[in-house]
């Protein structure tokens, strides 16, 4: 039944106006927690295990994956909603502006739809 949540959220955060607001964007590290893919052509999902770190610095995306060192995705910007972060095909949601504790990552292309969970915490300048 959750799942069934799943497209009206991810919908809701891919076609929300884009723009950037004045506040800035903090430095945060968050490390996933867990991820559900979902085939867009399917619908199909599946639960994986991730180990993921996400490092926002400067205005900036880094991701570091097990197997693959830390690297640049691209800059990040602030949505026109309260608590969202978006930077290409990758958006973080948060339950506030501070984008810490538990937030939810969603990424998406032509072959995949990721959905995941992440505890955030801000980083010493």
């Amino acid at each position: 039944m959750k799942l069934l949540l799943l497209p009206s959220l991810l919908a809701t955060v891919l076609l929300s106006p884009s723009g950037v607001r004045t506040a800035a964007i903090p430095d945060l590290i968050c490390r996933e927690q867990r991820s559900v893919q979902i085939d867009p052509l399917t619908f199909e999902t599946s639960k994986l295990a991730t180990e993921n770190t996400y490092r926002i610095a400067g205005g900036v995306l880094f991701v570091a994956e097990p197997n693959r060192a830390e690297y640049r995705y691209n800059t990040i910007s602030e949505g026109t909603s309260p608590g969202v972060l978006t930077s290409a095909n990758f958006t973080l949601v948060s339950r506030d502006e501070t984008y810490e504790g538990l937030v939810t990552f969603v990424h998406s292309d032509a072959q995949r739809i990721m959905v995941s969970r992440a505890t955030c915490s801000r980083q010493a300048k």
